[in-house]
């Protein structure tokens, strides 16, 4: 029939998927097979392709807080050929599962058991991940037991070489994500995004997880934030075997990275991203934006309530008018 299928392959990169291509409506009539079509070979690589094995788990864990260079670490992995999974970024694989994987990682800390933890590293890694990091590595229970769970996996931890800076600069990126994801906001796509919405309550999730830390911390939670950072560190330190631990700086760029990883070092920079400078300026123009829409919304609601006033005040007058001139026949 018109609607019939040819199977064929479809190259991207160095993998290798394989797909079904509709047949053109001229040789499907004239059932001529498609150019290249070879049903054995297609039935081999199919076969070939369900029984390929699966990578046997991550190879890296990152364990670090947020803004101790996790952005630099994600992008410079990449350049390694290292395909990274971060919770609180869209799924490069899959976009439209984003909202969902947010609702996975939900579930994971509000439960009990980290069973879901597991199940959820098993579906990423079948989902083409072979590192993890960001948020909620964070939460120390849970690196500790993806790094048990995958003994060969090696673990870097990005650290910040100041507590107190690394503090300020997390203060000022949550206060930006705040404004970012509040539930009414000038832009349609923060106010209606259920996704944004979603991460907000993992964030608050994990933070619940570390001792009921606040999401939006002030200046004076530095002493309490700055003691979990300083905690889970050492508690990283401490119990994963020295030889599968890199403890790093993004300042210290490629060398220290590379040397672990037993790979050699790209001739480009290393990346750094999302500096506090950097995060400064989003938060700015965040607010300036988000000032000048309240000045012009709340600028036509005023202008509306005055015009309005000024008519309701120019027919009282003119009815009173009338009323007196009647009075005095």
């Amino acid at each position: 029939s018109s609607s019939s299928s040819c199977f064929s392959s479809c190259h991207k990169g160095r993998a290798r998927n394989l797909c079904w291509t509709p047949c053109s409506p001229g040789m499907a009539s004239s059932g001529r097979p498609h150019r290249g079509w070879n049903p054995p070979l297609a039935l081999g690589l199919l076969l070939s392709s369900a029984w390929q094995p699966r990578a046997a788990g991550f190879k890296l864990i990152g364990a670090g807080y947020p803004k101790t260079g996790l952005a630099s670490l994600d992008v410079a992995l990449r350049e390694l050929g290292f395909n990274p999974y971060r919770m609180g970024h869209r799924d490069r694989l899959d976009p439209a599962g984003h909202h969902a994987d947010l609702q996975k990682w939900l579930a994971i800390l509000n439960s009990n058991s980290l069973e879901l933890l597991d199940s959820f590293a098993d579906e990423l890694i079948i989902r083409g991940y072979d590192v993890i990091l960001d948020v909620p590595m964070d939460v120390t229970e849970f690196t500790l037991r993806l790094v048990n769970k995958f003994p060969t996996a090696k673990v870097i931890l990005t650290e910040h070489p100041d507590s107190a800076v690394w503090f300020n600069s997390y203060r000022i990126h949550m206060q930006d994500f705040k404004i970012s994801s509040a539930r009414i906001s000038p832009r349609p796509e923060i106010m209606m995004g259920k996704t944004v919405h979603a991460l907000r309550q993992v964030h608050e999730a994990v933070c619940q997880k570390k001792f009921g830390l606040p999401e939006f911390p002030t200046a004076e939670d530095a002493d309490r934030y700055i003691a979990s950072y300083e905690q889970h560190n050492r508690d990283i330190v401490a119990q994963v075997p020295k030889d599968r631990l890199l403890e790093f700086d993004a300042h210290q760029g490629w060398t220290p990275l590379c040397s672990f990883l037993k790979l050699p070092e790209p001739n480009t920079k290393f990346p750094w991203l999302n500096s506090l400078d950097y995060t400064k300026a989003h938060l700015e123009a965040t607010q300036h934006y988000n000032f000048m829409f309240c000045i012009f919304f709340f600028g036509i609601i005023g202008t509306f309530v005055v015009t309005m006033a000024v008519e309701v005040y120019k027919k009282w007058k003119s009815a009173t008018k009338v009323w007196e001139e009647k009075s005095n026949v």
